[in-house]
């Protein structure tokens, strides 16, 4: 639902949100990558310094244009030594109105002519669709075999998949996507020589 939320914001409205993402480690690059293709300007990500890379890999893995990728702060917040889960939501809060402030100087210093002809609002997308692309790894109607770890999963309720060849792969966590789409093939081969 993110994707379809951004794209029915007014330009002026989207300009105003902050993210933070905190979802320790379990949807971080399906939220993160909705949020930069929906042009949320700041983009923070709660984790570790070697969580964050990770991350980052992935979402360039996944076509996120570097430049986007880049925008993610991570870790978020201020680097203020907090240790403590309270010390880490003030850093956080600290880290968005240093962003905020930060972005209201630009606007003011960028600011257009003192009037500007009204902006028109945009029609809201439709929900992307599903991909066309026939499954891998069809195990029984409605459930696929992830190419990295043989598990068998559900397609309906799946979150992390890609579409590569021509074909939709489907995987049990981001780190099988990650190690996947680093090098498809060394995994389409050994799927292939463990059929009967």
């Amino acid at each position: 639902d993110l994707p379809v939320m951004l794209a029915a914001l007014p330009p002026a409205a989207l300009a105003q949100v902050s993210a933070v993402v905190a979802s320790q480690g379990h949807y971080d690059e399906l939220a993160l990558e909705a949020l930069l293709r929906g042009g949320v300007n700041s983009v923070a990500l709660l984790s570790s310094r070697k969580r964050a890379v990770t991350v980052r890999e992935l979402l360039t893995l996944q076509g996120v244009p570097e430049t986007d990728v880049a925008r993610v702060q991570a870790p978020a917040g201020l680097d203020i030594g907090a240790r403590t889960p309270g010390e880490v939501a003030v850093s956080i809060l600290a880290g968005l109105i240093e962003q905020r402030q930060k972005s209201a100087a630009q606007a003011t210093e960028n600011a257009p002519p003192r009037w500007t002809p009204p902006v028109q609002p945009e029609a809201v997308p439709p929900a992307p669709a599903e991909s066309a692309a026939p499954v891998w790894g069809l195990t029984r109607p409605g459930y696929a075999r992830s190419p990295v770890d043989g598990e068998e999963i559900e397609i309906a309720g799946a979150l992390h998949h890609s579409d590569h060849g021509g074909q939709r792969f489907y995987f049990t966590c981001p780190n099988c996507k990650r190690r996947f789409l680093k090098d498809p093939q060394s995994y389409l081969d050994a799927a292939q020589a463990a059929l009967p």
